[in-house]
């Protein structure tokens, strides 16, 4: 290898990052790529990234963030996409993961396909989804206590009877497994 061409290899290392990403592929190997030192995103273990592997692209979870690699750095493809801002799992879990295969002899990214959700491992964006419940009030408890409620609106003291069994709350999405339907809640609260 010449001087120049030494020369370059370490000013394209210099530029990198090299990330060892885990892909769901029945092979027990982490697959090393490389981004860009100037990416906007900080990366991190724990974050998903959007690869090329096989002609294909594949979503990875990346185990590993280091500056330097064993191979030389125009031989390493680089990240499609960062699809994280923030690593979707923390340290615990990593290590967990990390047991998981050394215990199981499992292959890496097979490992986190059974660890995180299927959409998840499919690109889709991670957010929390909104849940909304049913709860009985104070005035709904006087109610049902002090007999307030016309007797002829079996539904509604149904209703109310099961808010006060669960305390907690009914989830809106589970109302029908209660027998509960919108419109008598909806009475109720009005």
């Amino acid at each position: 290898m010449t001087e120049a061409n030494q020369k370059e290899l370490l000013k394209t290392e210099q530029d990198n990052l090299f990330v060892s990403v885990a892909v769901s592929v029945p092979l027990r190997r982490i697959f090393e790529y490389k981004l860009a030192r100037s990416h906007l995103i900080e990366v991190q273990p724990g974050m998903r990234v959007e690869i090329p592997f096989s002609g294909r692209s594949k979503i990875g979870i990346i185990v590993k963030v280091s500056h330097s690699s064993e191979y030389p750095a125009n031989k390493i493809k680089s990240i499609s996409q960062v699809l994280d801002e923030t690593p979707l799992i923390n340290l615990r879990l990593l290590k967990l993961v990390n047991w998981m295969q050394k215990y199981y002899h499992a292959p890496p990214g097979e490992v986190w396909q059974t660890v995180l959700p299927t959409a998840l491992m499919k690109g889709e964006p991670c957010q929390l989804k909104r849940v909304s419940f049913w709860q009985i009030t104070e005035q709904g408890l006087t109610a049902i206590e002090q007999n307030k409620i016309a007797s002829n609106a079996v539904k509604q003291i149904q209703a109310l009877r099961l808010l006060k069994e669960n305390s907690s709350g009914i989830a809106h999405d589970s109302l029908s497994r209660y027998g509960l339907s919108l419109t008598t809640l909806k009475t109720l609260a009005g």
